[in-house]
Parts: C-alpha cells; structure tokens; sequence
C-alpha cells in the first residue's frame, strides 16, 4: 500500500502483458467491505491509475453493479486524460476471489459507456478473471527439476493454476499456486494468457 504509492514498485515484469491494461479489482475489510481498483499498463507493468476514495460495499464482498461500473470506467478514463495510457485495444479484469454475477453485468457496462464515449474502441477485447490464492492443487516437474515462478498448468479451456514462487519440496510440490477461472470474455482468448 504505502510503498506503491511512494512509487516503489513491489514487483517487476520480465516481459510485457498479453493485454495493452489490466484492471485489478478486489474487494476487502472488516465490518464494512470496499472495492478498490488499480489499472496496470500491459507494455510495463506500471501503475497507471489507482482508487484514492472508499467505495464502500456493507457488509458483502460483492460490489455492486454500479460500484463495478464506475471501477472500470473512471481507471480507464482518468488513466487516457493524464496521458499515461494510450486507448487499449485489450484489457483484462483480475479480481481476488470470484466475481459475482452483478459485477460483470457492471464491467460489461462500464466497457459499453467506455466505447461510446471514445475511450475505448469497438473493437475491444476484453477478459474477466477470477483468481484464488487457495486451491487444492500442487505443481510439480516430471523430471525432478524446479517448476519456476511463472509455470502455467492448463487445467481446461477456463481453468488454469500459476505458480508464483518456490521451488518444489519432495513429494510436497509447490506452495499453493494461484487457481484461475476466465469468468467472461469477450473476444479470443487463451487460459495461458492469463499468466502473461
């Protein structure tokens, strides 16, 4: 938190996005729930656009239609008239834990209102991912070797696990890796674009 605002980035890419933005949505608290959203840029990595005001959601960890609406809408926007993004023609939307279903209904929108405006072109592409940091899987080599940081494992066409660290211990695999489900897409897209 404070450190990215400081400009420190916690994290680096090796290689550029699948995607020209990516919208992190998540959706924390206590008592009372907010949302909150951050826009990375897909050629770096950079932090383009983040929330600065509490949305807040009750008691449920599910935004709703509006709240999802507005995330997609403003990142975007405020990100294009700053000039630190120039108009995606692809973006994704990851979210800790799972979307609910009014929440694609606001991104679909969010999206729609975007390409009316301008800001996005009709030809978008964009992608909905739910993504679990528990998951009952492990990710292991055949040979004996270290699965490395990065290792996408093809589950189905919507399911894929990531592994973000470790090398594996014997007969332990890897630490939990991270299970992704493409919830909505519109346009093609593939479970291995998930992870890059």
């Amino acid at each position: 938190g404070l450190a990215v605002k400081m400009g420190i980035r916690p994290f680096l890419l090796a290689d550029g996005l699948s995607v020209d933005a990516c919208i992190g949505m998540s959706v924390t608290g206590d008592e009372v729930n907010n949302a909150a959203g951050v826009l990375l840029g897909g050629d770096d990595g950079d932090l383009l656009y983040q929330t600065e005001t509490n949305l807040a959601t009750g008691s449920s960890t599910i935004t709703k239609q509006e709240v999802a609406n507005r995330l997609v809408r403003q990142s975007v926007s405020e990100a294009l008239d700053r000039g630190d993004l120039e108009q995606p023609q692809s973006l994704a939307i990851h979210r800790n834990g799972q979307f609910g279903d009014q929440e694609i209904v606001g991104i679909r929108e969010g999206i729609d209102t975007l390409v009316e405006s301008g800001d996005l072109p009709d030809s978008i592409t964009w992608h909905a991912v739910e993504i679990s940091g528990s998951s009952p899987y492990r990710t292991y080599t055949d040979d004996g070797g270290e699965c490395s940081t990065g290792t996408v494992a093809k589950l189905d066409s919507k399911n894929a696990l990531i592994t973000t660290f470790g090398a594996p211990q014997i007969h332990q695999g890897t630490p939990q890796p991270l299970y992704c489900t493409i919830r909505a897409s519109d346009g093609p897209y593939s479970v291995f674009d998930v992870a890059t």
